[in-house]
């Protein structure tokens, strides 16, 4: 069993970060204009901040060693590289766009949005998503090139004067676009919850103080994975996997193509539904892909089990066995 002490590192700032988002998690209506128009203008702030970074040489900072995850293979040379880069994409990318998609299930509208279908509600919201990811994407590789950590905003860690004030200002706006993100995204896994449990719809107070119940707990349950995750990496492949996939590309087209059937009599391999079926083929794809890289890393035997070469990088913990007769 690992050591779990209280004074963890990651335990302040989850702790913290928990307690910053649980005002945004029990709000009655967080898809207001106001919290839209703020979110909004904190994204601009952080891109531009980001552009400055990345553009003035001047502002210090160097790469220690890129953050990358051990057990997650990056990159466009090998199918499992495709596949754990496409999960944490679209993990990435559905936190920041889960204001788009909540818009969509409050919606007054609901026969105007099922006749646009999920293929325009998915592309607005990765539309909105990706400019924030790329900024950062870009302004790390910009200045540092390959040696860019895992975290973007930590490579400036030498930022002194200007450049420090500037640093600080990107964090908090990103700190403000997550926090604004998890509010917006729990509305509807909340209301998810709610249809899974079968809960009946009683009086708005009655209502209101069990979704506020049902958010503490799911935030809760967030923040202890989140604490006792070491690799955050493994963790955003996971996620977007198993949960955003499902989620954000395969299950609202197969909802649109099953309602459209039923109502309006389409037919399953219409043209009609050839969006919606692009979108459910990528996430099977992601979802079976990675569950398949997985099943097959588990049953491979790890190197030096028959024999094979290791190469050791550290002999950190690294204890001798005396075998007794």
């Amino acid at each position: 069993m690992p050591v779990l002490p209280a004074s963890r590192p990651r335990l302040a700032p989850v702790a913290v970060a928990a307690v910053a988002a649980f005002p945004g998690v029990v709000l009655a209506a967080p898809r207001s204009l106001a919290l839209a128009v703020f979110a909004l203008l904190t994204a601009c702030s952080l891109m531009a901040c980001l552009l400055l970074l990345a553009a003035v040489e001047t502002f210090p900072g160097a790469a220690e060693a890129p953050g990358a995850s051990e057990e997650l293979d990056i990159g466009w040379r090998s199918a499992g590289g495709i596949l754990d880069t496409a999960a944490v994409l679209v993990a990435q990318l559905a936190a920041h766009a889960s204001f788009e998609e909540t818009a969509s299930v409050d919606s007054a509208d609901a026969e105007e949005d099922f006749q646009r279908g999920p293929m325009a509600d998915t592309a607005a919201a990765f539309a909105v998503a990706a400019p924030i990811s790329l900024a950062m994407a870009s302004a790390g590789y910009l200045r540092f090139g390959r040696d860019v950590q895992g975290d973007v905003l930590q490579s400036w860690h030498g930022a002194t004067g200007p450049g420090a004030v500037i640093l600080q200002a990107s964090r908090c706006a990103y700190a403000v676009v997550l926090v604004g993100g998890v509010a917006l995204a729990s509305k509807p896994c909340l209301a998810t919850i709610q249809e899974l449990l079968g809960t009946r719809r009683s009086a708005p107070g009655a209502a209101q103080r069990a979704s506020q119940h049902r958010g503490a707990i799911v935030l809760s349950l967030c923040a202890l994975l989140t604490w006792l995750q070491e690799d955050l990496g493994r963790q955003l492949r996971v996620l977007g996997a198993l949960g955003a996939s499902p989620l954000a590309l395969l299950l609202p087209p197969l909802f649109h193509i099953e309602m459209a059937r039923r109502q309006f009599g389409r037919d399953i391999f219409s043209l009609d539904n050839l969006g919606a079926m692009f979108i459910m083929a990528l996430g099977v794809a992601i979802t079976a892909g990675c569950l398949f890289d997985t099943i097959a890393s588990s049953m491979s035997p790890p190197a030096g089990h028959r024999g094979e070469r290791v190469v050791v990088s550290s002999l950190e913990n690294i204890t001798t066995h005396r075998w007794q007769r």
